[in-house]
């Protein structure tokens, strides 16, 4: 495993490892994903020193209330399942 790369950092946040080996987390992490996508302009604004600070408190925020999201959206929120897995709570909410 990589040395940066513990599993709590990877269930605490988005992590992004480059080719290079640097490892990169949370709002910077998103900023390398949309780099090396079809929308790389977006990941170099938002990866830009003036965007990156504010990209990261909403992200914090967002990292904070992720258990909180779901149900705002209207979405079913992911359960554990027996075997440590998150799924997603499929029942109708009639």
């Amino acid at each position: 495993m990589h040395e940066d790369l513990t599993l709590e950092r990877a269930q605490s946040e988005v992590v992004f490892l480059a080719p290079s080996g640097k490892t990169f987390g949370g709002a910077a992490a998103v900023a390398q994903i949309l780099r090396a996508s079809r929308v790389a302009p977006l990941g170099a604004i938002l990866d830009s020193r003036f965007v990156l600070p504010a990209a990261n408190v909403v992200y914090s925020w967002v990292a904070r209330n992720r258990s909180r999201l779901p149900q705002a959206c209207g979405v079913s929120p992911a359960i554990e399942s027996d075997k440590g897995v998150k799924v997603r709570n499929t029942a109708s909410h009639e």
